[in-house]
């Protein structure tokens, strides 16, 4: 997240320094902090109303026009968006069936995968 507002203000002709602090673990392109997290559950969080839920939608737009945006100026992207979520019960999986269903009433791009489809994610899942 730190780099994505630092990239904006940058474009945005500020002069920009970025400090992050040190962190335990993996460090590269394919690690990250909570920071995101936000961003990343703006469909599946169980709240569908009040100031949380408002703001992670408000966040999951800005992320996509950003995107866009980049895609625009000529940046070859590399991401497959999305949080998965595994149901490790029957109770859980009828919450997920749940949930999805009424995301998709929304108008939110909320799906199940089937054992198929999560099946064609390795290796990288």
């Amino acid at each position: 997240m730190g780099l994505a507002v630092a990239w904006q203000l940058i474009h945005s002709g500020h002069s920009v320094e970025l400090i992050a602090p040190p962190t335990a673990g993996p460090s590269g392109e394919r690690s990250g902090t909570a920071a995101a997290l936000g961003l990343l559950m703006a469909q599946v969080y169980r709240r569908n109303s009040g100031r949380g839920w408002r703001l992670r939608q408000q966040s999951l737009q800005l992320w996509q026009a950003w995107r866009s945006e980049l895609e625009a100026r000529g940046h070859q992207l590399a991401w497959r968006p999305g949080l998965l979520q595994l149901a490790q019960t029957e109770q859980e999986l009828l919450a997920q069936t749940r949930l999805a269903a009424e995301r998709q009433a929304r108008g939110l791009p909320l799906r199940l995968l089937n054992r198929d489809e999560l099946q064609a994610l390795q290796p990288a899942l």
